[in-house]
């Protein structure tokens, strides 16, 4: 899974976006994400290895942050307990309905997102998927379905 998270992030590379300052060491909080619709808040890490993830959403290193022209990542266990929850906090993303509110708390500054779609692709089109859009959006992402990572659960708002 290494090798395929070295992929997106020198897809993301290419994508022209500068992260907003100011620069976030590997595991360091940025930010909390909230996520009203399904009961969901959760820090936010630079990092997306399981050492962040079993704590925290992560953010993909070289991904835009929120408010910057750019796309931004955020990565969530589906299925792994954390933060006193019996699963992961990204968990329940598919049952987030177009419309609803994603509030991201940076240190630098507050952000809201609308949700407007679903997609789930597998791990070798995600890629791809992404590189299509490079306008402010951010997606969330998790491992799916429950208890397998062959697909991505991918949910896009702006």
């Amino acid at each position: 899974m290494t090798a395929w998270f070295a992929s997106v992030a020198a897809l993301l590379s290419t994508m022209g976006a500068a992260p907003t300052p100011p620069h976030y060491a590997h595991d360091e909080k940025a930010g909390v994400i909230i996520i009203p619709a399904i009961h969901a808040r959760a820090p936010i890490r630079q990092g997306t290895g399981h050492h962040v993830l079993n704590h925290s959403v992560g953010h993909t290193r070289r991904s835009d942050w929120p408010g910057g022209d750019g796309t931004t990542l955020f990565w969530g266990h589906n299925v792994t307990p954390m933060l006193g929850l019996p699963h992961g906090v990204f968990h329940n993303i598919n049952r987030l309905r177009r419309g609803d509110i994603i509030k991201v708390r940076m240190t630098y500054g507050t952000f809201r997102y609308t949700v407007r779609r679903h997609w789930v692709k597998e791990e070798s089109e995600v890629v791809d998927f992404l590189r299509r859009y490079r306008d402010g959006r951010i997606y969330l992402l998790k491992c799916f379905p429950d208890f397998f990572s062959s697909h991505r659960y991918i949910v896009l708002a702006k």
